[in-house]
């Protein structure tokens, strides 16, 4: 940057971090400038680049006017104002003291720091011989600016820790600055130490702020809204944040630990009282999760009664299918024929699934369900109580969307899915089909999953029912996160959201040794049966017929190209 009334002036760079080496680079950079003598000024920004090879090229030349800060403090106004003129030298140190004595007896009389500042700084413009007298003065006027303004918006305990805090800022962005400039002598255990001071004295300053605007909280009988950071547990966000700054400046990443310093200070100046207005949005944002936890809730349910479903319809398929398979082999004896059997059939009987195009016409005969009177009239009434059930759950998808819809403003595609396939199933149950009720079951459960992550996605604003809520965030205690949730708090939390089927109580879904129980369709087939000598003796037999067949060179060529790569693995 360069200012466009004394370009002669030297320029302000500021290097634009970049992760690696990317041979493209895209993306918004962002400083603030404001401190700057030059905010209010016309400036003149060109962009530098140097590419991987050592190419260099420069952007065109664009004018625009930084922006800077307004001051609402009469006072305030006026110490800026005289800052940005002396500091630019449209104005000589005489009428600089000048007017900082004037400007320090129309404070207050109760203000004597800001008082003493201004005139200390009257006094080394006065004093040839001072020493850095003209930054000491800059870096005063805007001080005692700062504290005045925040004077006019808090009491003088929160100004006070307010001005503590930049101070504690500034030394440690002094030290971070040296440190970079030493070069690896900046990694040494005296300047590491230096730096832990500083964090320290920061530390204390912030410990302070928190104090005093826990003091006027309690006296206005009001909370403090929160600071920016979804909570952690164990530590506030504050806390995290000067640790990833110490650990970065120690390791030498320079840069990120002048980001981070920035962001603190961003963080710091969030921090104050909460007005009527903030109390009002928080009972709305607890509201909001409320519903969205509701909702989260009745999701969950759908899901466990759709699994029950699901285990009634495969339950009344296996017994059919178990009564067919004993009729089979009561009819066919214990020594069928595998030469008999097709290629597919051979396939499915060592467990693996025959290719869509493998020819199965050679299928023997399936003998269909054979159920007894009574088998029967009970699955005639599970089926009619789960028609019912599939019909009630319906209807609450379709409360359940229009709710998250008022809520996020958007419709659920997967329960708008969900419905569809929930009348599919319905319809198979009515018609006593058992096969396409499965299929049908099993679309809505996977209806229902992508519903889950929906809904998270649309729950993420604060009034939305997410977003950490706005209370007192604490400072330095691990037992407390922001928000006013302990950690225990917030593992339960997780865990709640974690239980697919909504229930408390200490209740899980896992074994003792932790592992997940074999429960519906989400649970885990953990059978470990060691197979029996006649399993294996038969597996043996098909292996060898169809190690036979492919041998066998007048089979279709794409059922020997498939036992080619079949048998290769044995």
């Amino acid at each position: 940057m360069t200012l466009a009334a004394k370009p002669d002036l030297p320029k302000i760079i500021l290097p634009i971090p970049l992760k690696d080496k990317p041979k493209k680079a895209e993306g918004d950079f962002h400083a603030d400038l404001t401190e700057s003598l030059w905010a209010g000024e016309s400036v003149i920004i060109r962009l530098h680049a140097t590419s991987r090879s050592g190419r260099e090229a420069t952007s065109p030349d664009e004018k625009l006017t930084l922006p800077s800060r307004v001051f609402h403090d009469p006072t305030a106004r006026a110490l800026v104002s005289l800052r940005h003129r002396f500091g630019l030298d449209r104005e000589s140190p005489a009428e600089a003291s000048d007017e900082l004595k004037a400007l320090a007896w129309t404070l207050p009389q109760n203000e004597k720091g800001s008082i003493l500042a201004l005139l200390y700084a009257a006094a080394q413009l006065d004093d040839p011989d001072s020493e850095n007298a003209r930054t000491n003065v800059i870096g005063l006027c805007w001080a005692v600016a700062l504290y005045l303004e925040d004077l006019r918006l808090t009491d003088r305990e929160t100004a006070q820790a307010n001005l503590e805090i930049r101070a504690a800022q500034k030394a440690v962005q002094d030290q971070i600055a040296h440190m970079r400039a030493l070069g690896a002598a900046g990694h040494s255990e005296e300047q590491q130490q230096e730096l832990a001071t500083r964090m320290k004295r920061l530390r204390e300053a912030l410990d302070q702020r928190m104090q005093a605007l826990m003091q006027r909280s309690m006296q206005l009988g009001t909370v403090i809204p929160d600071i920016g950071e979804a909570p952690d547990s164990g530590s506030d966000p504050v806390s995290r944040l000067m640790r990833r700054l110490q650990s970065d400046a120690a390791g030498g990443h320079s840069d990120d630990a002048m980001k981070r310093l920035e962001d603190l200070s961003k963080m710091v100046e969030r921090m104050r009282s909460a007005t009527p207005q903030d109390l009002a949005q928080i009972a709305q944002q607890l509201q909001a999760r409320a519903r969205a936890q509701a909702q989260k809730a009745t999701l969950h349910d759908l899901i466990r009664r759709e699994t029950t479903l699901l285990d009634h319809v495969q339950a009344r398929l296996g017994l059919g299918q178990r009564n067919a398979k004993e009729a089979q082999q009561s009819e066919t004896g214990s020594g069928q024929d595998l030469s008999t059997m097709s290629t597919a059939e051979l396939l499915k009987r060592l467990g693996m699934t025959p290719p869509p195009n493998m020819e199965e016409a050679q299928n023997s005969p399936v003998v269909p369900p054979v159920l007894s009177d009574a088998e029967t009239t009970a699955q005639h009434e599970q089926r009619r109580d789960d028609h019912a059930v599939q019909r009630a759950l319906q209807m609450v998808a379709k409360l359940l969307n229009e709710d998250v819809k008022s809520l996020t403003g958007k419709s659920m595609e997967g329960l708008t899915k969900a419905d569809k396939d929930m009348h599919d199933a319905s319809h198979a149950l009515a018609k006593v089909q058992d096969g396409p009720a499965e299929n049908a079951i099993r679309k809505v459960l996977k209806d229902l999953a992508e519903t889950g992550q929906q809904m998270s996605e649309a729950q993420k604003g604060k009034n939305h029912g997410g977003g950490p809520l706005a209370l007192l965030p604490t400072m330095g205690t691990s037992g407390h996160t922001q928000g006013g949730k302990g950690k225990g708090d917030q593992n339960q939390a997780d865990s709640d959201d974690e239980d697919s089927e909504g229930q408390g109580g200490g209740k899980t879904d896992r074994d003792p040794l932790g592992r997940k129980q074999g429960k519906g369709h989400s649970g885990a087939d953990t059978d470990g049966t060691v197979p029996e000598s006649d399993s294996r003796e038969k597996a043996r037999e098909i292996e060898r017929e169809l190690r036979r067949r492919d041998a066998d060179r007048t089979r279709p060529q794409s059922e020997l190209d498939y036992l080619d790569r079949l048998l290769k693995s044995y």
